[in-house]
């Protein structure tokens, strides 16, 4: 027999003899024989009531479809041959627990997890798991800052049952106290231990002082934290978000049948209740402090490993020209890094930069570049990182490392192309962001159109003299000085 444990002063060691003692008392305790209970055989026991699709558009090149419900909600689906066994699944609305006041947010937060352990229908998770045996199918519900929805993944054999699925997440969440509070126990078991990982704990610290003075900040789950999430709250909240289907989209991607999917579309969707609600997520009044230099060093563990992190943040007009062309500075930067901090200097295993623009909450860019070194080398390292930052200012890419960039954009879509992941990933781009799918078949023209200049011009306004040093150090190193 064999324990494995932390050694820590609230960790008491378990001893021989209560291993023993426990090994003597199994060997004498009666056993009752074991009974499995018998499960309904329907997941959902009274059928509702169906609506009708409203309307119908296709997106014909792109082969996407668009039905419209008559309780206001929408279907998209694309039908692939990429996998014949998989079909992916998403829904989305907007709100999310950015309608939350400031306390049901810190109150709920990490709660919102636990909700679906619970089960749905009536049904507990065990006798869920009885019903699915045989079958390949998950449904997941989420609230996230701005959005609420589900997602999940069958196969076409089982597609009806992940409808019905969706449809009893919005209508029967079981409330189950004890459920909740045996995944609260395993989460914060999971966690205990979670600070004592320097890069955990790195990241956490940066968190906390980037958004100082942030009312909606929660930083990391902690054990607890778990202790003060409040699960009769998270409820209640839950209910709110899924109570109006009307301003909900749900995506289907994968090998669908279309028929089937209008079928289980008036059954399972258009049947949910609506309000016609229309909410919209609120945007957080807080905003990070990112016009000046700032530097945070996090003392943590006790090997000679370091971290450097070096951010840019600010808000800005999205653009997606301008979107793809930070992208294409981070992947050059990259490029440049890897030859300087790795080949020539020897100080990394690993360095990366990457660059992107987003709508949501408000338009805003992020830049950034990290890497693991020695703690002696921390300095000389950032200094030569922030070199390579210098040149791309003064001089622009090279047309080697823009054509190999634009290369690496060309390839990566072609592939992501035949992937079911992507193509949903793109449909919820539409829903969350506007986006205009039309503009997908443009791709590969907008990456060439990418001039050194466009790079050049991304480098000379977003990467500035305004960003966070955030650096990791041993904590041997603070005793040192």
């Amino acid at each position: 027999i064999v324990f494995t444990g932390p050694e820590k002063e609230s960790v008491k060691p378990v001893t021989e003899k209560q291993v023993l003692d426990l090994l003597a008392e199994v060997k004498t305790t009666e056993l009752e024989k074991y009974a499995d209970e018998e499960v309904r055989e329907n997941l959902i026991t009274e059928l509702p009531s169906a609506g009708t699709i409203k309307d119908t558009k296709e997106n014909k090149d792109l082969g996407v479809t668009t039905l419209m419900l008559s309780n206001g909600a929408k279907v998209v689906y694309k039908k692939t041959d990429f996998k014949n066994d998989e079909i992916l699944f998403s829904a989305y609305s907007e709100g999310g627990n950015s309608l939350y006041s400031d306390c049901e947010y810190q109150s709920t937060v990490y709660a919102n997890g636990g909700l679906g352990e619970a089960g749905i229908g009536g049904l507990d998770k065990n006798d869920l798991n009885k019903m699915m045996s045989g079958k390949i199918v998950n449904v997941r519900p989420q609230i996230s800052t701005y959005a609420e929805g589900l997602s999940g993944s069958s196969t076409p054999k089982d597609f009806e049952t992940m409808m019905q699925m969706i449809h009893l997440y919005f209508t029967s969440l079981n409330k189950d106290e004890e459920a909740y509070q045996a995944f609260a126990t395993k989460q914060k078991n999971f966690l205990g231990n979670m600070m004592s990982n320097p890069n955990f704990f790195f990241q956490n610290e940066i968190g906390k002082f980037r958004n100082e003075g942030n009312p909606r900040y929660a930083g990391f789950p902690t054990p607890e934290k778990f202790d003060e999430m409040d699960y009769e709250l998270a409820y209640q909240k839950y209910q709110e978000r899924f109570a109006d289907a009307s301003d909900f989209t749900f995506l289907f991607v994968g090998n669908v049948d279309e028929a089937k999917v209008k079928e289980y579309a008036t059954k399972y969707i258009a049947s949910l209740s609506s309000s016609n609600s229309n909410e919209e997520f609120k945007a957080p009044e807080y905003r990070e402090d990112s016009d000046s230099y700032r530097e945070k060093t996090v003392y943590k563990g006790t090997d000679p490993k370091s971290v450097v992190s070096i951010l840019w943040t600010g808000e800005t007009e999205y653009d997606e020209e301008d979107d793809l062309a930070i992208s294409a500075l981070g992947e050059i930067l990259t490029i440049k890094l890897v030859e300087e901090l790795r080949e020539k200097e020897s100080g990394v295993y690993g360095v990366g930069a990457r660059g992107n623009m987003s709508k949501i909450p408000f338009g805003s860019y992020s830049f950034s570049i990290s890497f693991p070194c020695g703690p002696e080398n921390v300095e000389k390292l950032t200094k030569a990182a922030l070199a390579e930052v210098e040149k791309i200012k003064e001089s622009g890419p090279s047309e080697q490392d823009l054509a190999k960039v634009k290369e690496t954009f060309r390839l990566q879509r072609k592939e992501q192309l035949k992937e079911n992941r992507f193509w949903l990933s793109q449909l919820e781009k539409v829903e969350s962001e506007n986006f205009d799918i039309s503009e997908m078949n443009e791709f590969d023209d907008k990456v060439e159109e990418i001039e050194a200049d466009d790079i050049q011009k991304m480098a000379e306004k977003y990467l500035q003299g305004n960003y966070l040093l955030g650096v990791l150090m041993p904590e041997k190193v603070e005793s040192a000085n």
